[in-house]
C-alpha cells in the first residue's frame, strides 16, 4: 500500500535528485535542479527556525538572564549591541553570501543574534518598536499586529515565488534569509502582547537598583527612558544603512555621484548640506534662564551636541520648536536621519567594501565599550560633565581644520592623523553624552538625547573611515 502511494520514494530515490514534474509553466531549467535548491533552503530554514526557539526558549526560562539584560550596566550594553549585531552582520553575510563556508558561518551568527532578540521580547517586553515609541490601546495593537501579520504574509508568498522562479542555485543563504526574516517578522506581529511592559517599569528594572549614587528619581523610568533613547538610535542606524547601501550597491545613483559633472557636484554638495541647514547651537545656562541661538559650523565630521557646563542641544531647525512636540518631532528625526543617511552613503561610495566593514566593526565595538564603561564608572559615582568644555573646544577646532583642509587640501598622512584625533573627539563624546541620558536628559528629551548618540556614532564611524587604508 505504501508502495502504490508513494511509489518513487518507496524505492529509494534521493529526495535531493528532485522529480520530473516543472514548477510553473514555461519553466526551462531542470526542474531536479530546482526541487533540490528549495528543498535545500527549507533545511536551512528549519535549522534556523530550531536554533531560534531554542535560543529563546533559554532566555525566557531561565529569568537570571533576562534579569541580567535590564538590571545591570553590562546587560544593558549587551541587549543594545545584540539589537544592532544582526544589521551589522546583514553586510558580511551580503558580501560573502555566495562563499562557503563562510557564508553558512556568517548565517548562524545572525541566527543567533535574531535568537536572542527574540527571546528578549518575548521575556520582557509587551510590543514592538512602533507601539513603544507610539503607545497604543489593546485594540490598536491588534489592527497594528493584523496588518503587521498581513504584510509579512504577503513577503511570505513573494519571497517563495523568488524561491520556485528567481533565485540561482549559489543564493541558498541568502533566499534562507530572506524566508527565516518573514518567517521571524510574522511571528513576532501575531503573538501574544501581554507580559512586563518596558515602559512601564517592573521589578525587573528596579532590582538594579541605582543607576548612580544618591539617585533621586526612580530608577524605572530612568531605565525605560534610556531603553526608548536607545531604540530610537538603533532605528536610526539601522535607516542609515539602509540608505547608504542603497547609493552604493544602486549602480546609477553611484555612478552618478562618482561622476565629475556638474550636476553631480551640485547633487553632492547638496546631500552634505542638506542635514545642517538651520543648524542651530542652543546654550541654556544651568544656572539661571538665559538662553541663546547662535549658528554653528559644520564639517563632514563635526555634526555633535556638547555641554560645556552648559547645554547645546544641536538639531535642524524644526525640530528647535517641535523637539518635545510628539508626533512631530519623529517626522523631522526621519527626514534628518535619511538626510544623513544620505551623506554616509556618499561618504562610503570611493571606499571598498572592507575598509567601510572595518571601519563599522572598530565603530560597534567602540560604542558598545565606551558605553559599559559609562554606565560602570556612573554606578560609582564618577561625573563626565566635566568634558564639555573640552570637547567643545576639541569640537571647534576640527571644524576650523576641516574648513582649512576643503579650501587648502592636504595629504593622505594629515587626513589620517585628522581622522584619528577625531575619532578621540568623538569617542569623549559618546561618554559625554550616555553620561548625560544616565543623569541628565528629561523624559521629553528623548528626541534630543537620540540625536546626541546618533550623531556621536555616525562621527566616529567617518573619521574611523578616513584612517582606514583600502
Amino acid at each position: 500500500g505504501s508502495d502504490r502511494m508513494w511509489p518513487k520514494y518507496a524505492k529509494g530515490v534521493d529526495l535531493e535528485s528532485g522529480g520530473p514534474s516543472a514548477l510553473y509553466p514555461g519553466m526551462i531549467e531542470s526542474s531536479d535542479l530546482r526541487w533540490a535548491f528549495i528543498r535545500k533552503i527549507y533545511t536551512i530554514l528549519t535549522v534556523q527556525l530550531a536554533l531560534t526557539a531554542a535560543v529563546a526558549a533559554v532566555v525566557v526560562s531561565v529569568k537570571s538572564v533576562s534579569h541580567f539584560f535590564v538590571s545591570s550596566s553590562a546587560g544593558l550594553g549587551l541587549y543594545i549591541f545584540l539589537i544592532i549585531l544582526p544589521f551589522i552582520l546583514l553586510c558580511p553575510l551580503y558580501i560573502y553570501r555566495e562563499r562557503h563556508p563562510v557564508n553558512l558561518l556568517l548565517l548562524g551568527l545572525f541566527t543567533l543574534s535574531i535568537s536572542f532578540a527574540v527571546g528578549m521580547s518575548c521575556a520582557f517586553t509587551s510590543g514592538n518598536i512602533p507601539t513603544i515609541l507610539f503607545p497604543l490601546g489593546k485594540i490598536s495593537v491588534m489592527i497594528y499586529g493584523g496588518l503587521g501579520a498581513l504584510i509579512f504574509s504577503g513577503y511570505i508568498i513573494y519571497d517563495t515565488d523568488n524561491l520556485i522562479k528567481r533565485f540561482t542555485y549559489d543564493q541558498y543563504v541568502w533566499a534562507a534569509v530572506s524566508l527565516y526574516l518573514d518567517v521571524i517578522n510574522l511571528i513576532g506581529e501575531m503573538k501574544d502582547w501581554r507580559g512586563w511592559d518596558v515602559e512601564a517599569g517592573g521589578a525587573a528594572a528596579a532590582g538594579g537598583a541605582s543607576l548612580y549614587p544618591n539617585m533621586m528619581e526612580s530608577p524605572q523610568l530612568r531605565w525605560a527612558f534610556i531603553r526608548k533613547v536607545y531604540t530610537i538610535v538603533a532605528l536610526q542606524i539601522v535607516i542609515t544603512i539602509g540608505v547608504a547601501a542603497a547609493i552604493n550597491l544602486i549602480a546609477p545613483v553611484r555612478d552618478f555621484l562618482l561622476d565629475r559633472s556638474t550636476a553631480s557636484f551640485v547633487a553632492g554638495v547638496a546631500i552634505m548640506i542638506l542635514p545642517f541647514l538651520g543648524t542651530y547651537a542652543k546654550f541654556q545656562d544651568r544656572m539661571d534662564s538665559f538662553s541663546s541661538p547662535i549658528p554653528c559650523s559644520m564639517t563632514v565630521f563635526d555634526f555633535a551636541s556638547s555641554n560645556c557646563s552648559l547645554e547645546m542641544e544641536t538639531v535642524m531647525l524644526p525640530m528647535m520648536y517641535f523637539s518635545e512636540r510628539h508626533p512631530i518631532n519623529f517626522v523631522l528625526l526621519l527626514l534628518f536621519t535619511v538626510c544623513i543617511g544620505f551623506a554616509v552613503g556618499l561618504a562610503c561610495t570611493t571606499r571598498g567594501g572592507a575598509a567601510i566593514l572595518e571601519a563599522a566593526t572598530l565603530t560597534a565595538a567602540v560604542v558598545g565599550g565606551l558605553t559599559l564603561y559609562t554606565f560602570w564608572a556612573a554606578k560609582r559615582g564618577h561625573d563626565f560633565s566635566f568634558l564639555g568644555p573640552f570637547l567643545f573646544a576639541a569640537l571647534l577646532a576640527l571644524t576650523i581644520f576641516s574648513l582649512i583642509q576643503v579650501l587648502f587640501p592636504m595629504g593622505t598622512v594629515t587626513t589620517r592623523v585628522f581622522g584619528c584625533i577625531s575619532a578621540v573627539v568623538f569617542a569623549g563624546f559618546i561618554i559625554y553624552d550616555t553620561d548625560n541620558l544616565i543623569k541628565r536628559h528629561s523624559y521629553d528629551q528623548y528626541v534630543c538625547a537620540a540625536i546626541s548618540l546618533y550623531l556621536d556614532i555616525i562621527n566616529l564611524f567617518l573619521a574611523l573611515l578616513s584612517t582606514i587604508e583600502d
